[in-house]
């Protein structure tokens, strides 16, 4: 028994290791998703954005879920479809992208923080 290709098949271009050329429109990424479709990965959801917004000052789970009124085993599935979506592997990585791609942004700084606002400096 011989393992023959199709005639059609035998004209195709081979890609070789090393080949770095863009796969055509319509062929699949690495993460069995349409090439066509990777920027729909990063849509956050609005809660997704909150958590993520939340992640990105510094916040715990805990103090994550204290202040959107949920539980923290919901914080942690939303923030595994985070990482999922952004293919990201850590809180800083998940951070650093929202970031660079405008999901979120941090607070301005106080450029003068008073610590007690109740005593008066001298001139």
């Amino acid at each position: 028994m011989s393992s023959q290709l199709p005639d059609e098949w035998e004209d195709e271009p081979h890609a070789t290791p090393g080949d770095d050329r863009d796969p055509p429109s319509g062929e699949w990424d690495s993460a069995d998703q349409p090439v066509a479709d990777r920027s729909d990965r990063l849509q956050l959801t609005p809660r997704e954005t909150e958590v993520m917004q939340s992640i990105a000052i510094g916040l715990s789970n805990r103090a994550i879920g204290r202040a959107l009124g949920i539980s923290e085993r919901t914080v942690k599935v939303h923030i595994r479809s985070i990482f999922i979506k952004m293919n990201v592997s850590s809180r800083t990585q998940a951070a650093v992208v929202a970031l660079q791609n405008g999901h979120i942004s941090l607070p301005e700084p106080n450029p003068d923080p008073d610590p007690d606002p109740g005593t008066t400096r001298p001139l």
